[in-house]
């Protein structure tokens, strides 16, 4: 008749749940030379402090540098643990190729100033590696001028070069 009702309030308390922390990439992708922190990777849905156990490449930190010759993929187990849940985690991670540059090993001079008589040569040279053992091309140039495609040549300076110059040399890969 909803004249005469009687009315109970009950208090209920729902406790929260622990939620484990959760992988949130299965696949990642670096290049060679670049820095990856694998807990960049793992989530706690209740904002828990997590505690982490890595295992090589990766530093103790979950970091790895990666470096020129990792180029591959890698399975990598580690924990992560919200300190009532350890989770067991797997991420594959790719490392793809980058391209390294050519290094001069040898030059014909290490100082930034070399000085040549009017009416003398110059002998200049060069020795460059790739790690990629890409074959190299040498250009050197003299004032922006190609005077050799090799690793090594010899300029005659005549009496009327006197004056400040400037000799450049590139190596390439090809990349």
């Amino acid at each position: 008749d909803d004249i005469d009702k009687t009315e109970e309030n009950v208090l209920l308390i729902v406790e929260n749940k622990n939620r484990q922390p959760a992988v949130t990439e299965r696949k990642v992708v670096v290049k060679e030379t670049q820095s990856l922190d694998l807990k960049n990777f793992v989530s706690d849905p209740d904002g828990d402090i997590l505690r982490y156990t890595f295992t090589a490449p990766f530093d103790r930190n979950g970091v790895w540098e990666t470096s020129y010759d990792d180029a591959g993929t890698y399975v990598i187990d580690f924990t992560a643990s919200d300190s009532e849940v350890t989770v067991k985690a797997r991420v594959e991670v790719e490392v793809l190729n980058t391209n390294q540059p050519p290094q001069i090993t040898d030059s014909f001079s290490s100082d930034n100033v070399v000085k040549v008589q009017e009416g003398g040569n110059l002998h200049f040279y060069a020795y460059a590696e790739d790690g990629d053992d890409d074959e190299l091309t040498y250009v050197w140039k003299l004032d922006d001028q190609v005077v050799s495609e090799k690793k090594e040549c010899t300029h005659y300076f005549d009496f009327d070069s006197s004056g400040e110059h400037e000799l450049t040399l590139s190596v390439s890969d090809g990349s």
